[in-house]
């Protein structure tokens, strides 16, 4: 077994120090790293295809393109995201193996992001999942 201490999250704590819930001893769990799907694709959610949207825009389809049409995020930065978060648990919720592979890669070479692409990443994932049906685990969104 690998000594903690060689373990990306352990030197990440280490630069960074414990703060917030973690410093009180309270866990914290991440999870829809991906959004559903939301962010990494042009879908409602769990694969169901976008419908009708507004001005008569219609939804993907399911449709392959070489290009998509909507804005988007990659697994690596959702996981990298995640990861930096510090959280105790993450249930990232990867649905396909091709998802899976991205994020078992992403977290085996981890790296945090720094505050700069902490907000660009943030800014960018609410443009992401625009129009693409109700956030109802984030009330507050």
């Amino acid at each position: 077994m690998a000594d903690e201490r060689t373990l990306p999250r352990f030197q990440a704590r280490r630069q960074l120090g414990r703060t917030g819930f973690q410093a009180t001893a309270v866990g914290t769990v991440a999870f829809k790293s991906f959004g559903a799907g939301k962010l990494l694709g042009e879908t409602e959610g769990y694969g169901r295809p976008l419908q009708a949207r507004p001005r008569g825009k219609v939804s993907s389809g399911g449709a392959e393109t070489e290009a998509p049409s909507l804005p988007r995020l990659g697994v690596e930065e959702c996981v990298r995201y995640t990861l930096t978060l510090d959280p105790d648990v993450a249930l990232m919720g990867m649905s396909f193996p091709n998802e899976q592979d991205a994020a078992l890669h992403a977290a085996a070479a981890f790296q945090p992001l720094t505050a700069e692409q902490m907000t660009d990443v943030r800014q960018r994932a609410a443009r992401a999942i625009e129009g693409k049906g109700a956030v109802w685990w984030n009330p507050g969104a």
